[in-house]
């Protein structure tokens, strides 16, 4: 038995609400589990039989721990249902109705939430008693140090650059989130972006849990100058040093945008939101801009720079400071014509060194060349051997 229980709709939340709560609750003694699925369920049982008194998940895992007996709510005082309106909704309510009427009657439940439709409010007071509601706002609302912004693109094909060119015309220490609404739009956009300089991760529900911990603790570590995710990472995360939300394209409505807006700015500090918008998105972004109470101003497509503003830190290693990529480019090009110039001059000092019997069963003894560190292999089509920069035969290859 358990005496609080708090659920969140993801596992990246409920880690976070867990830590917090083992934080707080070490000098008292109380002992917390994070029961999410995803996870081998082995150590979240060792957690419960420990004596856990809080218990932090996701309904999924609690309701499979209830049914196997390794938890029940007997004496829970406490459930708490954290992102409320998405909790009610549809793909959770089911089990939170189960998870409901599996505690007492006499308990206390706090739903919380940045955002409730009407609908869903009236579904929160079904499930409460005389509640008593708090609210800081009234409506949709997003933190007064968030600028917000759009801008139109022509074609959908020209995301993936226009992102790149925020990246680059960014400060070096600026932390990007970038949404997507779908999974297979995180891993497109991550696949023509990974190759960039900068460290860029995705993160959406189809991966492994291992792998969607390991993502974010790298992202609260700064090791990452742009996460591109889903909505997965739009509820509830609290990294506080993310300087920019870009959602590209629109937000399923004003309440999706309001949460993922929410994801800057936190805590006082100021913050930056884009909406890159296609024409395929206007139909779901107009809506979002009546709705709001607040200014969304447009703004005009980033354009290619020369400097470039800062660079982050895979940037910075790769181009050694502000450069533009049309430098970087020119750079490569050089370095590739110097190892070419490098083959030349190699064949040159070699020719003279050849015997057309080194190569076995074949007429013509020269192929191919490529140069690998300080040594050249010779190409052919039955063996070959490879000779260092001395003129020294080494070892035979086939």
């Amino acid at each position: 038995s358990v005496l609080a229980l708090i659920l969140s709709p993801t596992r990246e939340l409920a880690e976070q609400i867990a830590k917090v709560f083992e934080e707080i609750g070490q000098r008292l003694g109380i002992k917390v589990a994070l029961i999410v699925g995803g996870e081998p369920a082995q150590p979240q049982v060792a957690a419960l039989q420990s004596g856990a008194q809080v218990v932090v998940g996701t309904p999924g895992r609690v309701l499979d721990l209830y049914g196997q007996k390794f938890l029940s709510f007997p004496w829970t005082e406490v459930v708490v249902l954290d992102e409320a309106d998405e909790m009610l909704e549809i793909g959770f309510i089911d089990d939170i109705k189960e998870i409901l009427s599996k505690t007492p009657d006499e308990r206390q439940t706090l739903l919380f939430s940045a955002t409730f439709p009407t609908p869903l409010l009236k579904l929160a007071r079904d499930y409460t008693r005389d509640p008593v509601e708090v609210a800081t706002v009234s409506g949709h609302a997003t933190a007064e140090t968030v600028s917000q912004s759009w801008f139109k693109l022509d074609r959908e094909e020209e995301l993936p650059m226009a992102l790149l060119r925020l990246l680059e015309q960014s400060e070096s220490d600026d932390v990007f989130l970038v949404f997507c609404s779908r999974r297979v739009d995180v891993e497109r956009l991550f696949r023509k972006l990974e190759r960039s300089s900068f460290p860029i991760k995705a993160l959406h529900g189809g991966y492994e849990q291992e792998a969607r911990f390991r993502v974010m603790n790298a992202f609260r570590a700064r090791e990452v100058k742009a996460l591109i995710a889903t909505d997965v990472a739009s509820r509830g995360l609290d990294v506080k040093h993310v300087t920019h939300v870009i959602n590209c394209g629109a937000p399923r409505d004003i309440t999706g945008y309001t949460h993922r807006v929410g994801r800057t700015g936190r805590a006082g500090r100021e913050g930056v939101a884009i909406s890159i918008i296609s024409p395929p998105n206007m139909r779901n972004w107009s809506p979002i801009l009546k709705e709001a109470t607040w200014e969304i101003r447009q703004i005009d497509p980033p354009q290619r720079t020369r400097g470039g503003g800062g660079q982050g830190r895979g940037q910075s290693q790769r181009q050694g400071g502000g450069r533009g990529r049309r430098e970087w480019r020119e750079e490569g090009r050089e370095e590739r014509l110097g190892r070419r110039l490098l083959v030349i001059s190699i064949l040159v000092h070699f020719q003279p060194c050849f015997d057309p019997g080194d190569c076995v069963g074949h007429g013509s003894w020269l192929a191919f060349c490529a140069v690998g560190g300080r040594s050249v292999t010779f190409f052919c089509g039955v063996s070959c051997r490879r000779f260092n920069q001395n003129g020294k035969r080494a070892a035979r290859r086939s």
